[in-house]
């Protein structure tokens, strides 16, 4: 469960082990979740308002063993997924902001010399930067 201002989202059963989530869209309207080796999408039918959430039956197996971390393009085409180990891949939406038309690009970044365990990344609107997030040192 996610909790925000009173507000709650109840997870899948396969998602209690969540790390990270975004709302992405302009709209508001979607939230995304990253969770072990998938991506799942949310739909909210009051933007922001998580108690109006209902799965909306779209994925994305990223093929990463612990996915923690997740950033989309701002026109909603690009996908990046993170997990502990500090690897980073990039897939393309056919159809924006749907995760279930993602497919690998077959790029990938390592990440892990950055510190340990990587928790979370974002990449720039113009995607010339990525930022991580980590519990190491540096």
């Amino acid at each position: 469960m996610i909790s925000s201002k009173g507000k709650s989202i109840a997870l899948k059963p396969e998602m209690l082990s969540t790390y990270g989530y975004r709302d992405l869209k302009k709209s508001e309207n979607e939230y995304y979740f990253a969770s072990k080796n998938n991506v799942y999408q949310y739909d909210l039918t009051t933007a922001y308002d998580l108690s109006t959430a209902s799965y909306a039956s779209k994925s994305l197996s990223t093929g990463l063993t612990n996915g923690v971390g997740l950033s989309i393009s701002t026109d909603g085409t690009k996908l990046w997924a993170s997990d502990l180990g500090g690897t980073i891949q990039q897939f393309t939406m056919s159809t924006a902001w749907d995760v279930s038309t993602a497919s690998s690009d077959s790029k990938s970044l390592d990440v892990s010399a950055r510190g340990t365990t990587t928790t979370g990344i974002y990449v720039s609107h113009d995607g010339s930067a990525v930022y991580i997030t980590n519990l190491g040192t540096d």
